[in-house]
């Protein structure tokens, strides 16, 4: 199965977006040290032959042992592109030789990632350096028309210098080559040199085309983009396609050819398309397989969709029999071609709508038939009779509306979508006979239980009307297509997540866990299943592939206790779609998915509505119907995309949003779908006997010639000029059987809007849809006038429950903020709001109405008469992706925000206007952490003063930016951690950030060498501050620190883990309770004056019993002067997770420091707890405390009689 030998390119080792230019045969190795030629033995850089592959944002070197792992260079971390360097390597051993001594290849970057591979249970240490691999010693042409030299000519080489290097480890399996391991990302403190040697042909044009593609990558996005398809233009101007391999009888039908795109998960392969009169052609560009082409001959095409792809009619998917003669599907699939079993489909997709119509009506004049389903609603409705009458199954129907819906297993933003069937994972046995086996098909995923569908529907309606949606997150989307799949397409997921697999809590792990999690009111899981959980195949169960995370390999799916084997999980998942249960209420999940209640007001009767974003396509493809292009238009209550509607939403971010967030299916019915008349009895031992149970619907319809069952149609074909697929009217029977109208009436009724009962349903058969909806809506009268009504949501159900901060001495007020926010993911207070995010994109602000008092909120006016009321509330929709940082600048008044993103976005957003100031994409990956320069006090900020921001990133790399009221602008960026930065803060020109590995980092933006001071914690640190010439970091194992930057700075203190500056360290464990130390607790959030003053948050275990809890610290005389817990009444905070608090401005004086320095005190209670003060705070301690998983946000305001000290050591 494994393979020592690479003998093929996996292409999704390739960045997203990534276009591939060329490769050539090539040598490699790293110069050390440049200054000096020899290394420590007194050996020379050796070399290693291999190939090296050019692409638009990469620079890749692919050895010839697949036992040795591709290192690929982001052109952006390259720092310099020269020509013949100085270094002269070693020889090239030949394979036979004996393997080189200690200084053998690639330096100690290659070697050390090559033995920590090894250890782990990769496929092999990194031995010899020799060619042996297949092509090694070839001397293959220079790809993209690049000319072949003389042997004997002298080789040329160039070299690049490089600040950072990805290493790649791959497996061979069954001649493909494989990534099963999570990429290693070096960063490399002085740049280093890397010198490729290129064989048999002039290095000229590749170091030509390496030096425009590097200038490129250093322009902004737009302009890169345009360079490059120039360039790629350019490059492949002088390719033709090859037409000698077509048969002599053959006929072009076009006078040139059609570049394109074959899209493949994840993947795009440019490629040439060419028609003849016999067969359709597409010839990749380059090709990874030892296939010339892909050949489909026009007699075995079934069927051709027009495709939508990235929101753009662009596509065609084309639909053979591979079976028939002269079929060949697949050559430019690379690594995944034998991975996925789709190779009935080739999916194209073309520059411009214009080419291709133009192919498409070449190919309807060719293959009049292939195009019938997106002709009319006739095929439709053919294929609904023949579902009723029993002649398909309930997969091979599903599988057909998921294929007149636009949805396509090539494309992972739009793959086919299959119910969850079940709600039973965990008896012994599995009892088809009980309806309490089954889910309810009536409510999407995301209404299963009530308490979160509470408060999904509580927040949706503090939104804008025209903005508003239940789930932001989709059923099917490329994310959860990997996760299903990790075990099978282990490299999919590692592109997503740039090189890494998901968190170890996030990978499919369970069948039961995963339906635990969709049901979970803290979890925002809203996926349904795919296909293959249906089908006969059972490898994506089974980890064959040895796939291996940071945690540790990655076992089979652990499944639920009635299946004794992989394959017999199958069997009944198969056997439980197919049940007489489920045929009987599909209708009802149809509905949700492809009919009337997918959108529109039934949408939101159904809570069934999600975000607007993922209804932006451009209109459906294929013939509409006169009468319904009309009513399609704007439907009463469609949603409305966000920020203003689909065009002030750029191309890109809808490609974006489709990309990594999935789209709904195209619209089919728009009445209720007809029920099943006829549910034969399906047998188990089908799907293992018979192989057209697995196979796609239009293999099942042609091997098993079940169109010759369907009655004729009953209408006549409407044909018009217009393209693209139809939006069908349901075919509703003229009578039904009253057994039928039984069953239907005895499904479970959505919440809100109930399926008609038997004789409605005879009745809706009879009348129009128009009139059922209005019977339907007297029905919903009847109903409430009958006290069927919804009973009103509690305070604790929308988000509160009351509850407080218990403080040892005075009183306390306490107020907890209405609703939730799901899935928290950051707060910040100012002096006139409290602002929480989420991970929907969604912003709220609380307004405060006394300036003096942060307890206080504008109540609604409808409250204000019988009392204190809510606090008036405002959303805002930001962004189609999670927020996932925010923090309060004091830049005039009132303050602006400035929130991040979890695409790197960083916005600085005006809560006031409700408008957008400034935004900036320059984070490769998720903004983690906020901080801004508090060190003269926000109170003297003027409207047209400029503040320092810094902010850190899942990307490594902290960044610096100056603000104004109307202007965000990036001044540096900080490169010098390894692990995503957590925490970052700033004082005057002295900048100090801290990873997850728990490294921290001191920096002066002027000084160009290098970080001031690096330390590290045990732990992630979660919070550090600096103040002058102090600087404090917690960790969330609880251990804080004092640093004197002075100290550090002189040389203390330099190197990681080094403890020079350090003041003192808060031992761990002392933030705990005598009685209650215990290594379960777990700091999660902390804010500090960044001089000696922390308040601090998180949770303990005691007894089993998770209790939150925030505390006071006095880390120079290390004890804790105040320690606040959560009653009974706060039952949804079980941890605090986010805190913030009022700030108090004024001089401030703590122990230590120097009198009349202003300090700004973000804890807002230094000055009420601390015995020397200047200044009494202004503002009473106040406190936003909130839970990220249940999204519980809370405010205490605690009033002390008298400055009692809590001494809990």
């Amino acid at each position: 199965m494994f393979s020592s030998q690479r003998t093929s390119f996996n292409p999704l080792i390739l960045e997203e977006g990534e276009e591939y230019f060329t490769d050539c045969s090539a040598s490699f190795y790293q110069i050390e040290a440049p200054e000096t030629p020899e290394d420590e033995h007194g050996n020379v850089p050796q070399e290693t032959k291999g190939r090296l592959r050019l692409g638009s944002k990469s620079l890749v070197f692919e050895p010839d042992l697949v036992t040795q792992p591709i290192i690929k260079f982001p052109l952006r971390r390259i720092t310099r592109v020269k020509e013949n360097p100085s270094h002269s390597p070693a020889p090239i051993p030949s394979a036979n030789s004996a393997p080189p001594g200690p200084a053998f290849t690639f330096g100690t970057l290659w070697t050390t990632m090559t033995s920590q591979w090894s250890a782990s249970g990769g496929a092999g240490g990194g031995g010899g350096s020799g060619g042996g691999g297949k092509g090694g010693g070839e001397k293959r042409n220079v790809q993209g028309g690049m000319t072949r030299q003389e042997s004997g000519e002298a080789l040329e080489q160039f070299a690049v210098v490089a600040t950072e290097t990805v290493l790649v480890p791959t497996v061979s399996v069954g001649g493909e080559t494989r990534c099963v391991s999570p990429y290693s990302i070096t960063k490399h403190p002085a740049p280093s040199e890397y010198v490729f040697r290129v064989l048999y042909a002039s290095a000229s044009p590749i170091f030509t085309l390496t030096m425009e593609l590097w200038q490129a990558s250093k322009l902004e996005m737009e302009d890169a983009q345009s360079i490059i398809q120039d360039r790629l233009r350019i490059f492949t101007r002088g390719l033709q396609f090859d037409v000698s391999r077509l048969d002599h009888r053959e006929t072009l039908l076009t006078h040139k050819h059609y570049w394109v795109y074959q899209i493949k998960p994840l993947l795009r392969h440019r490629g040439m398309l060419q028609l003849t009169t016999d067969a359709v052609y597409f010839q990749p560009q380059p090709n990874f397989s030892n296939r010339p082409f892909t050949r489909i001959p026009l007699k075995a095409i079934l069927h051709i969709f027009r495709r939508t792809y990235a929101t753009r009619r662009i596509a065609l998917e084309v639909i053979s029999d591979v079976t028939a003669p002269g079929v060949g599907v697949g050559g430019g699939g690379g690594g995944l071609a034998s991975s996925l079993s789709n190779s009935n489909a080739l999916f194209l997709a073309f520059e411009t709508p214009s080419e291709r119509e133009a192919v498409a009506a070449l190919l309807q004049q060719q293959v009049p038939n292939a195009f019938q389903l997106q002709q009319s609603d006739a095929y439709l409705q053919k294929m609904t009779r023949l579902w009723q009458g029993g002649h398909i199954s309930n997969f091979h129907y599903l599988d057909f509306l998921n294929s007149a819906a636009g949805r396509s297993r090539n494309d992972f933003s739009q793959y086919p979508i299959m119910p969850w069937v079940l709600s039973d994972y965990e008896s012994p046995e599995l009892n088809l006979d009980v309806d309490a086996s089954f889910r309810d098909l009536s409510k999407p995923i995301g209404a299963l239980n009530e308490q979160r569908l509470k408060d999904l529907v509580a927040r949706m309606e503090d939104l804008p009307p025209d903005e508003q949606f239940l789930y932001g997150t989709h059923y099917s989307t490329p994310a959860y297509v990997v996760y299903w799949l990790v075990r099978l397409l282990p490299e999919c997921q590692l592109r997503l997540h740039g090189g890494r697999f998901d968190a170890w809590p996030r990978m499919f792990h369970s069948v039961s866990n995963s339906w635990r999690a969709a049901l979970s009111h803290q979890a925002s899981f809203f996926a349904e299943l795919m296909p293959d959980f249906y089908q006969r195949d059972p490898e994506f169960l089974l980890n064959q592939l040895k796939v291996t995370t940071h945690e540790g390999a990655l076992g089979d799916v652990e499944l639920p206790p009635w299946a004794r084997s992989p394959l017999d999980f199958l069997v009944k998942m198969r056997a439980a779609l197919e049940s007489e249960h489920v045929s009987h209420h599909l209708p009802l999940w149809i509905d949700l998915i492809f009919g009337y209640r997918q959108r529109g007001e039934e949408a939101r009767k159904a809570h069934n509505l999600f975000h607007p974003l993922t209804y932006a396509e451009p209109e459906p493809e294929g013939v509409l119907p006169t009468s319904q292009q009309k009513d399609s238009q704007k439907e009463p209550g469609s949603p409305t995309p966000a920020l203003g509607g689909r065009s002030h939403v750029s191309q890109a971010a809808l490609e974006t949003q489709v990309q990594e967030f999935g789209q709904t299916p195209q619209q089919l019915f728009r009445d209720p779908h007809p029920p099943r008349l006829h549910c034969p009895q399906w047998k188990p031992a089908d799907l293992l006997t018979s192989p057209t149970e697995s196979e796609p619907w239009f293999i099942k319809l042609r091997r098993d010639k079940i169109h010759q069952h369907a009655p004729a149609p009953t209408s006549t074909p409407t044909s018009t000029t217009t393209p693209g697929p139809p939006v069908f009217p349901s075919p509703v029977p003229s009578s039904l059987s009253a057994r039928m109208h039984s069953r239907m009436a005895s499904s479970p009724p959505s919440s809100t809007h109930p399926r008609p009962s038997s004789a409605n349903a005879a009745w809706s058969a009879r009348t129009s849809p128009r009139e059922h909806r209005e019977r339907e809506r007297e029905t919903d009268r009847e109903r409430e006038s009958e006290g069927h009504t919804a009973a009103p949501e509690s305070e604790e159900a929308r988000g509160g429950g009351g509850g407080g901060l218990v403080g040892v001495c005075g009183a306390v007020h306490r107020r907890t903020l209405q609703g939730v926010c799901r899935s928290l993911t950051g707060l910040a207070v100012d002096d006139c709001h409290a602002s929480v995010i989420d991970g929907t994109g969604c912003l709220r602000v609380w307004q405060q109405t006394d300036a003096d008092d942060p307890s206080s909120f504008a109540s609604s006016s409808s409250s204000m008469a019988n009392g204190p009321g809510p606090p008036s509330v405002q959303s805002f929709v930001l962004a189609q992706l999670p927020l996932s940082s925010v923090i309060s600048l004091p830049i005039g008044r009132p303050s602006l925000l400035a929130i991040g993103a979890f695409d790197g976005a960083l916005v600085l957003f005006n809560p006031t206007s409700g408008s957008t100031v400034a935004k900036q994409l320059t984070h490769a990956d998720t903004l983690r952490c906020l901080a801004t320069d508090l060190s003269s006090g926000s109170g003297g900020q003027t409207s047209t003063s400029t503040h320092t921001l810094v902010s850190g990133s899942a990307d490594q790399t902290v960044r610096v930016w100056a603000v104004t009221p109307s202007a965000l602008r990036h001044l540096q960026a900080l490169d010098d951690h390894q692990e995503e930065v957590t925490c970052v803060g700033v004082c005057g020109n002295t900048v100090v950030s801290a990873a997850s590995d728990g490294t921290l980092v001191m920096w002066d933006p002027r000084c160009q060498e290098g970080p001031l001071f690096s330390a590290s914690h045990e732990a992630a640190v979660v919070h550090c501050d600096i103040r002058e010439h102090r600087a404090m970091s917690i960790s969330e194992d609880g251990d804080t620190r004092l640093w004197d930057i002075r100290a550090a700075a002189s040389g203390g203190g330099a190197g990681a883990g080094g403890g020079g500056g350090e003041v003192m360290s808060m031992a761990r464990g002392s933030s705990l309770p005598p009685n209650a130390k215990t290594s379960s607790s777990r700091i999660k959030c902390a804010t500090s004056d960044g001089w000696g003053t922390a308040l601090v948050g998180g949770h303990v275990q005691i007894e089993g019993q998770s209790h939150p809890y925030a505390a006071l610290w006095d880390v120079p005389q290390q004890r804790e002067l105040h320690r606040w817990s959560f009653d009974d009444s706060t039952p949804a905070l079980r941890c605090i997770d986010f805190l913030s608090a009022w700030p108090t401005h004024g001089t401030t004086t703590t122990e230590g420091g120097s009198p009349g320095t202003v300090y700004d005190d973000p804890t807002g209670l230094a000055g009420e707890y601390l015995r020397t003060t200047t200044q009494q705070p202004r503002l009473s301690p106040s406190l936003l405390v909130g839970e990220r998983q249940s999204g519980a946000i809370a405010l205490f305001s605690v009033v002390r009689s008298h400055a009692a000290v809590v001494d809990s050591r």
